[in-house]
Parts: C-alpha cells; sequence; structure tokens
C-alpha cells in the first residue's frame, strides 16, 4: 500500500519521554488550530521524525495495530525507530460503555516497554480543546497503560512484522 510519509526534523532538546512527547503535542495543537489534525502514526528516530498518514489504511479496513507493530520495525532513512505512536485527533471511550467522545491525543511507546500519553477532550467543534481536561501519563509514573493502545513493540516482535518506509519529502513544516 502507498502512504504518504512526511519527515520532521528532531529537536535537539527532545532528550526524555516528556520532551518527545512535548513536542509532539505541539504539533497536535497547532494542527488542530489550522482546522485539522487527522490521526496519524509516528515513528521517532535518531534523525528525524516521521509522520504516516493512516487514512487510506482506515478506508481499506486493514488492521493498525498490525501497521503500527511494522511499524516499530521498520526500515527507513534516518535510523531505525526509537518510539512509535499515534497523535492526532481520535474518538475514544473512558469506559468500555460510554460513549465515544472527540479528544486530541498523543501516544508514544518505546521498545522497552515505556510509554507517554497526552489526552484532552475537545469541544464540540472537534477542533478546540476542552479546557481542564488536558493530562499526561506514562510508564515512567507509575500509571496504567491506556485500555486498547499500545503493546505495538511486543506485536511486532512475536509475529515478525516490518515496514518499509520511503519519506515523500526530507523535510516539512507541515504536520497534517
Amino acid at each position: 500500500m502507498r502512504l504518504r510519509v512526511r519527515r520532521l526534523q528532531r529537536r535537539p532538546d527532545t532528550i526524555d519521554d516528556d520532551a518527545e512527547g512535548l513536542q509532539l503535542v505541539t504539533l497536535v495543537r497547532r494542527a488542530l488550530q489550522g482546522g485539522a489534525a487527522p490521526t496519524v502514526a509516528v515513528v521517532i528516530r535518531a534523525q528525524g521524525v516521521d509522520i504516516v498518514e493512516l487514512a487510506p489504511l482506515i478506508r481499506a479496513g486493514a488492521s493498525l495495530k498490525r501497521f503500527l507493530a511494522a511499524l516499530s520495525r521498520s526500515t527507513a532513512p534516518g535510523g531505525p525507530p526509537e518510539a512509535v505512536g499515534v497523535i492526532g485527533r481520535v474518538r475514544s471511550r473512558d469506559s468500555s460503555s460510554g460513549p465515544r467522545v472527540p479528544e486530541a491525543m498523543v501516544f508514544l511507546e518505546w521498545s522497552d516497554c515505556r510509554w507517554w500519553h497526552w489526552r484532552a477532550l475537545l469541544e464540540s467543534d472537534g477542533l478546540t480543546l476542552r479546557d481542564g481536561t488536558e493530562t499526561v501519563r506514562s510508564a515512567v509514573e507509575g500509571d496504567r497503560m491506556p485500555p486498547g493502545i499500545g503493546r505495538w513493540w511486543s506485536l511486532g516482535r512475536r509475529l515478525g512484522l516490518k515496514a518499509q518506509l520511503t519519506p515523500v519529502a526530507e523535510t516539512s513544516s507541515v504536520v497534517h
């Protein structure tokens, strides 16, 4: 399948989980202000961050979990993956029986099972963060992993999945 991949420069100050996550939160905020923040995959590499569109996979009914697992073992310019994640606007549930609500999200996972998660509920326009709803959770702080997301590295290893990425553009200041 052919997917659009954009390469962003990696900021030199992204030396820990919080810095990596907060850089992506800034991208999501900008995308929301610009009127769009589709859900995309991210692959953090030593020499850049790959932004991978997911819409064609979703339309094709492909397994996003398996695709993200393949990204954890992907090859591309910039080195092997350091972290894999999902960012953008999503609809999720706070409980298994509750209604789906719009939220902005950044979720990153590293090969050693660390993860970092930022989320904020969105107003009814789907583009404005709802005041007082931003949360940051992480494995490092001892928080529980959000249900239904992550564990891509172990799935990729277990199933032997692998993706080959070729970026469309070497650098871009446009996120989505």
